[in-house]
């Protein structure tokens, strides 16, 4: 047995040599189970009580929000839409017909303002920093039903003496008010003076949307519009009493989501977190949620990433194993396969061939059944040295590929020991492009850059852009291809019914892509459309983005 022990010490020395090879994921320890203190949930609602509307108009909202002049085809869509409203007010003693709808245009939150707390349902907006609120100050003929929050009846508020903020949008319109000091309670969380931006004008735009009492800005505080001085966000006054300076958004499609602060919760995804730290080389950019991807593809592509091991034992001292791995890389979209088989030298022992590890996420086996015949105590030591050699050799074929972005938020599970075999979906080779953009919940479009666009409705049958309806139609009994776009090392695929998004028409024949264009706005925006696909993680102490794929239900 003095054989074996020797053995044994030679097997722990080398398998510790290959545990260090092998990549080691940092340990995030922002995911963690939600608990009491520094974190909150803050369940969201879609908002399906809003108006049906002309699905271009989310367009144009776009163009508004940015400050960004419209086409003309998009003007003339607000401007038919802004003169029924006035007909229906007119002739229907200022009220106007509700018709619920359900295309996840936004998603709202309840949140309490001022003492005794005044209960309001408002939009979390990662596009903009302003936390802003219709009002007992509001013009009348601005206010369509909305909940207003008066500071009159609240003992803690305070007016900040010289203090304005206005909003201006690409249409011409804008909002516009005063400031005051309140105490704001979001979740279990509380701010005592947190900027309150009282509106006393409000765009049309809003004013139809009779549910929305008003936003919170999540973007940087360094674009709050409040004069003379900016204020700073919920968020960043609240940062401090979180147990992480992060937030995540878990929207959904057709369902209602949530908003998490403090925390990642680890049951709401699946797979790695991928992050990209956030891109501010431009003014332009500045201020924002604002990352870059490196490449897209359309349609439902697949590989298949498959591990596999096989084993055998022997009683005289023989043990062979092979394994086999195909691994997808993230960065192009090809595959890669690599193989072994072996022995140990001296015919004891299992092992045999182990295959690499790739940056699509599969682990090839290794023959682990430890065979042989241990019993003799006369073998010769002469082949310790082979033992060693031989798991040395398994580090130099197994070296993993470099990932761009940031250690994962869960650790890898180790390299099987048993048959084993996975299958992952996987979108098809990426075409290489940068694509620049914001990551804005208060945007329902996903919009990108025109070649983008038209490369996925070409493989839409009958798709077109419509100067009609302001953007890109097809037959609404389509099924759509689905669209991935890259995020560090990572994709994220956004399903096509995602993008079969809103009918333009009342017999529900013709529908609006969830896809648009973002040309002349001059950046990328990846809105709702996108966002109900992943849970996303605003990294506020990091600066940077996570993207994960969403937990199967």
């Amino acid at each position: 047995m003095q054989t074996f022990g020797v053995y044994l010490v030679a097997l722990l020395a080398a398998s510790t040599e290959l545990a260090a090879a092998l990549p080691q994921p940092q340990r995030m320890d922002v995911v963690k189970a939600r608990h009491g203190g520094g974190t909150l949930s803050v369940p969201v609602k879609r908002n399906t009580a809003t108006t049906k509307k002309h699905p271009a108009l989310a367009l144009a909202k776009v163009y508004s929000k940015y400050g960004k002049e419209m086409p003309t085809r998009l003007r003339t869509i607000v401007d038919r839409h802004r003169a029924a409203i006035a007909s229906k007010r007119s002739t229907s003693e200022g009220s106007v017909t509700n018709t619920p709808v359900d295309y996840d245009t936004e998603y709202l939150a309840n949140i309490q303002v001022g003492t005794p707390a005044q209960t309001l349902p408002m939009d979390f907006d990662t596009g903009s920093s302003d936390l802003w609120v219709f009002s007992g100050e509001t013009d009348t003929a601005d206010v369509n039903g909305q909940t207003l929050y008066y500071p009159s009846k609240s003992s803690t508020a305070q007016k900040k003496s010289g203090y304005t903020w206005e909003i201006s949008y690409g249409d011409g319109s804008s909002s516009g008010g005063d400031v005051y000091t309140d105490t704001v309670t979001i979740g279990n969380l509380t701010v005592s003076s947190q900027a309150v931006e009282v509106a006393t004008t409000v765009s049309s735009e809003f004013t139809s949307d009779t549910e929305l009492s008003g936003l919170v800005g999540l973007a940087f505080s360094s674009i709050n519009t409040v004069s003379p001085k900016a204020q700073n966000t919920f968020f960043d006054n609240a940062i401090s009493s979180l147990d992480q300076p992060v937030f995540t958004a878990d929207l959904k499609h057709d369902a209602d989501g949530s908003y998490n602060f403090g925390y990642i919760d680890s049951s709401a995804y699946t797979g790695d977190i991928y992050y990209v730290d956030l891109y501010n080389a431009s003014t332009a950019y500045s201020g924002y949620w604002t990352f870059q991807s490196t490449g897209y593809a359309v349609g439902n592509g697949s590989t298949t990433t498959t591990s596999s091991a096989t084993d055998s034992t022997g009683s005289t001292g023989t043990s062979t194993g092979s394994g086999s791995a195909t691994t997808t890389s993230f960065s192009s979209g090809s595959t890669t396969t690599s193989t072994g088989s072996g022995s140990f030298p001296d015919g004891s022992g299992g092992g045999g061939g182990n295959s690499g590890y790739g940056p699509g996420g599969g682990f090839g086996g290794s023959g682990d059944s430890f065979g042989g015949d241990f019993s003799s105590e006369e073998e010769s030591t002469s082949n310790d040295s082979s033992w060693l050699d031989w798991f040395k050799s398994l580090t130099r074929r197994s070296q993993p590929s470099t990932r761009r972005s940031a250690p994962p938020t869960r650790q890898h599970a180790p390299l099987p020991t048993t048959s084993s075999s996975s299958t992952e979906k996987r979108a098809a080779t990426l075409t290489s492009t940068t694509i620049t953009g914001i990551a804005d919940t208060g945007t329902t479009l996903l919009m990108l850059p025109d070649t983008v666009v038209s490369a996925y409705y070409s493989q839409v049958s009958g798709a077109e852009d419509s100067e009609t309806e302001g953007g890109y139609v097809f037959s609404c009994d389509q099924t759509l291809p689905d669209f991935t776009f890259a995020v560090g090392s990572g994709q994220i695929t956004v399903p096509g019914d995602y993008i079969n998004w809103s009918p333009v028409d009342q017999t529900n024949t013709t529908c609006y892509g969830g896809l648009q264009s973002d040309s002349d706005i001059g950046l990328s925006i990846f809105g709702d459309i996108a966002l109900k696909a992943a849970l996303v993680v605003f990294d506020g102490g990091s600066k940077r983005l996570g993207w994960a794929a969403k937990a199967t239900s």
